[in-house]
């Protein structure tokens, strides 16, 4: 996308101010991220190297494929042996991450002038696609750091051309864009054609170094190859190749445009005013931005830029639609640099008109302040443990609909504190509630951090030292005071254990995903039903104890009078029978999407208080 330079114009101390402003912002969000079973992966692999245990050439599956080398769980194992907790090991990466805006800001001093680059920066914090990297850390987020390095050092090479050392930093880089996703070959045809617009005498020196630095890269997965290394991990094949159809373009062109950032913009600022006014203030800014981008096409210094960003940006998304009928949001982070290039070329131009400048300088205030707050709504709903989410349940970037579903949020300061806590107990920990599958997706690594010498501090599920770990608005929301309050959590010994009598086996780190084949099973699993007799105060907690399973679903009757859950969320609902007085509670549990030896039904005996009358609405 490079088009011309101009002289490079003084840096201000303001603007590398709002640079860091802008990351640091992003790196506190991703601090309190979630463990997806991607990071619980990377980490596992992490602490594996770190500790010697294994030392892979083969890095994270694509899809059914093995195309990518260990460079990843290199990188994640030199996080695990600075960090001292999961939280600073989530702010590490994020930070690396984060170079992306510094890179970023580089490359656009040198391609147009600091008035260019400071428009690009702030469009690049656009809420949509993008705030999905808010939500943890794992290699895809370095997608944009990695084309925005190609870019610098292809923007070195061609003011020295002869500087091998540049050419050799472009392939490096290109071949680690390749790493953060395939997806980064879609834009890679732009480090060809710097190569290629190098005079004639430079030109093949250049396309050699660039090539040989990029094969390094690849090197450990040729050895592996070569020498016959299977993978060490056991990875399900996932659905990939060219199944996709060119139908699914114009949902993505909405998600990019539209969807994702309302959704996020609700999952994060939940103010009902804001949530009003939400369409009306996008909608203005789309349309002034449309606007600029008419202006941008016929601008003789920017028409090229923005021609360049438009065309790369269709193209991204016409080579992503095609790879599989279903994309999920991390495949279209290859799509927002030239997203950005093309918004900053548009804010550019509207510079041009009377009171221009002025009008651009409210839409950036407008936009950074946008990002701040978000990070900052996606920090306090971390910390509150609940967010009401109106993220698709599976992400397809193909599909516009979702459904507002109250989530918990186990995020990293509140595993550590959970860890912590662990370390002291005397024998390990029986989970069960939200906690189990929560602590279950992360394989208790947490402990690798606090009390790596211990053994196994937790199981999921059984019965032997039960504890129930549920978000704390949900006890306010039950009037009930857990026995012991750690970070966003409150845990209470559990009184019964009705299901499953035994915890889950062990997780292999090595399989990806995890507990896949309980999954199979649960999806396969019938209707059951168990019975249970309580007293009329015991609350009755019933779970899923996968990591994620969106078809879970719970009745229950007690006394032969159906029972409406007291709280329910997640994969989790809640009953109590207030109806009950002073008699037992004789309680018949239907379960759908789950089988009993993956779904935990725990009583907890509490004094019977208020009805509940909070909100779990964070």
């Amino acid at each position: 996308m490079e088009t011309s330079f101009t002289h490079r114009e003084p840096v201000r101390r303001g603007a590398w101010a709002l640079v860091f402003a802008v990351a640091l912002a992003y790196v506190a969000a991703i601090a309190h991220g979630v463990t997806s079973i991607d990071v619980a992966r990377d980490l596992f692999w992490a602490i594996e190297i770190a500790t010697g245990r294994a030392w892979p050439l083969i890095g994270p599956p694509i899809g059914s494929f093995e195309l990518l080398t260990a460079v990843w769980y290199y990188v994640v194992a030199g996080a695990a042996l600075v960090s001292s907790s999961l939280t600073m090991y989530f702010a590490l990466l994020g930070a690396l991450a984060a170079l992306k805006f510094v890179l970023m800001y580089r490359v656009a001093l040198r391609w147009m002038d600091a008035r260019f680059a400071l428009t690009l920066l702030v469009a690049a914090t656009l809420p949509g696609i993008v705030s999905y990297q808010l939500l943890g850390i794992s290699h895809t987020q370095f997608v944009e750091a990695a084309i925005w390095a190609t870019a610098l050092f292809a923007l070195r090479l061609r003011a020295s051309p002869a500087s091998v050392c540049d050419a050799l930093a472009l392939g490096a880089c290109a071949a680690l864009s390749l790493h953060a996703h395939p997806t980064a070959i879609l834009l890679l045809p732009w480090a060809a054609v710097a190569v290629l617009s190098l005079p004639r005498q430079y030109r093949l020196r250049a396309a050699l170094a660039a090539l040989a630095a990029a094969a390094t890269v690849f090197l450990p997965l040729l050895a592996a190859l070569f020498i016959g290394v299977s993978s060490v991990s056991d990875n399900v094949p996932g659905a990939s190749g060219l199944r996709g159809s060119i139908s699914g373009l114009v949902p993505l062109l909405q998600n990019l445009f539209w969807f994702q950032a309302k959704y996020m913009v609700q999952t994060a600022l939940p103010a009902q005013w804001f949530v009003v006014a939400w369409p009306a203030l996008w909608a203005s800014l789309l349309i002034v931005s449309a606007v600029g981008a008419a202006m941008a096409a016929f601008d003789r210094r920017l028409r090229a830029t923005f021609w360049a960003s438009l065309l790369t940006l269709l193209g991204v998304l016409f080579g992503v639609d095609l790879l599989r009928d279903h994309t999920p949001f991390y495949m279209l982070y290859a799509a927002l640099p030239p997203l950005a290039v093309l918004f900053a070329s548009a804010w550019t131009a509207l510079r041009n008109i009377r009171g221009g400048p002025a009008a651009v300088a409210a839409l950036l205030f407008g936009v950074i302040a946008l990002h701040l707050a978000m990070c900052a709504g996606y920090v306090r709903a971390a910390r509150h443990g609940m967010v009401l989410s109106r993220l698709p349940l599976h992400s397809n970037m193909q599909d516009t609909t979702t459904a507002a579903h109250l989530e918990s949020i186990s995020a990293p300061p509140a595993r550590d504190a959970i860890a912590g806590w662990l370390c002291t107990q005397p024998a390990a920990v029986a989970f069960h509630g939200d906690l189990a599958a929560t602590h279950d997706i992360g394989l208790g690594q947490e402990q690798y951090f606090h009390c790596r010498n211990r053994n196994t501090l937790a199981v999921t599920g059984g019965t032997g030292n039960a504890w129930a770990g549920l978000p704390l608005p949900v006890w306010h929301a039950l009037s009930t005071a857990p026995t012991v309050e750690i970070g966003s959590y409150g845990l209470m010994p559990v009184s019964a254990v009705i299901s499953p009598m035994s915890p889950l086996p062990r997780v292999a780190g090595r399989a990806y995903p995890p507990r896949f084949k309980l999954m199979i099973s649960a999806a396969n699993h019938g209707v059951w039903s168990a019975q249970a007799q309580t007293k009329s105060s015991a609350l009755l907690v019933v779970s899923s104890l996968l990591p994620t399973y969106p078809l879970f679903s719970v009745a229950a009757t007690a006394n032969g009078v159906a029972q409406k859950p007291q709280s329910a969320f997640a994969n989790t609902v809640i009953f109590r029978c207030d109806d009950c007085g002073q008699s037992p509670a004789n309680w018949d549990i239907s379960i759908q999407g789950g089988a009993p030896e993956n779904t935990s039904i725990a009583v907890l005996a509490v004094p019977r208080d208020s009805p509940a009358s909070a909100s779990l609405r964070p």
